[in-house]
């Protein structure tokens, strides 16, 4: 029951040979030829024809895989302190033995960054499919079923999206962090585990109102009104044909999860609160936090390259978010 769109194929007539009848035009395929294909196999093709989207699909792939095979790309392990470089052992700058320069107590800035996106990405990816499962199961309950549960679900989301972000979740950090029992589920408030669920305790409430907003709009479609005169249960349709034709909003809600993960990250990490997953492990809000006051005296490649990392991450994440919501929705670009 779900939509599918048409194409139809040219075809050339002077390729066909005379002796063809008209019965045998039509049993070989030729004339006009039909092609069905699923709104999502449209979408990824027209995805891949999107200029920008595959750059910053690369882009992206290019920074996991560098991330994930960190061990084989540093140069030096990650809390590995160089000998004297130029007669120095604090803030080197870039030189090729430490091509993004030393920290300051000479740990290949490179390295770090490398393992640092471990970590980040980690978090925001985590995040991001927590955040997107628990926003698309309450964002569809509450568009399907509609009436008193759609209003006290969104009475509720708006209340915390009505506080400021990084109040909310300092205020959420240490109320978790003080019930007990939950200590043994989360882990200590400086572990990655408790960052995980602390970020995805508010990052599902901008997810619910986005599918929300689509369901509302799926559940009056033809399709679907189709799908209960035939007696289909309302899980069935939910599963069947609401959820799958929501799929695009949902992928790019995705996407954007995971951009608003790693900033959180980063900006709880600069003011002392993000996560501390290791003696000396690093991450991107972690190397950007301790880079404070290295500028005022100089040192700029420790600010620079780690914002470069996250920049040019949240850049290819933003590409592909761009990407996916004009493939699914194609209008969209046009309107823009």
């Amino acid at each position: 029951m779900t939509e599918h769109s048409l194409e139809f194929t040219q075809i050339d007539l002077a390729e066909v040979s005379p002796e063809h009848g008209t019965d045998d035009l039509f049993d070989v395929g030729l004339g006009l030829a039909q092609d069905s294909a699923s709104p999502t196999r449209l979408a990824l093709r027209r995805f891949r024809h999107n200029p920008s989207a595959m750059f910053g699909l690369v882009l992206l792939s290019l920074i996991a895989l560098a991330v994930i095979f960190a061990g084989q790309l540093a140069r030096y392990g990650e809390n590995e302190r160089l000998e004297a470089i130029d007669g120095s052992l604090s803030y080197v700058s870039p030189n090729s033995a430490a091509w993004f320069g030393t920290d300051d107590i000479n740990r290949d800035l490179f390295s770090r960054i490398l393992y640092g996106g471990q970590v980040s990405l980690f978090i925001g990816i985590a995040v991001a499919v927590s955040a997107c499962f628990i926003g698309t199961v309450v964002g569809t309950i509450a568009g399907y079923r509609g009436g008193k549960l759609d209003d006290v679900l969104m009475r509720v989301t708006d209340i915390f999206l009505a506080f400021p972000i990084l109040v909310t979740l300092l205020v959420i950090r240490n109320m978790l962090d003080n019930i007990g029992p939950l200590n043994a589920i989360m882990g200590n408030k400086t572990s990655m585990r408790f960052m995980v669920i602390l970020l995805s305790s508010v990052a599902w409430m901008g997810v619910a109102r986005i599918v929300r907003g689509t369901v509302l709009s799926i559940k009056e479609r033809e399709f679907i009104e189709a799908a209960r005169a035939l007696g289909a249960s309302g899980p069935r349709i939910v599963v069947r044909h609401v959820v799958p034709n929501a799929l695009g909003p949902i992928m790019v809600a995705l996407t954007v999860s995971v951009v608003v993960a790693i900033i959180a990250e980063t900006t709880l990490s600069f003011f002392g609160y993000g996560p501390a997953p290791g003696e000396g492990k690093a991450t991107w809000g972690g190397l950007i936090a301790a880079s404070d006051g290295a500028v005022l005296s100089g040192h700029w490649w420790i600010v620079v390259f780690p914002c470069l990392a996250l920049v040019l991450t949240i850049l290819a994440i933003n590409f592909v978010g761009d990407g996916l919501r004009d493939s699914f929705d194609p209008k969209s670009s046009r309107r823009a």
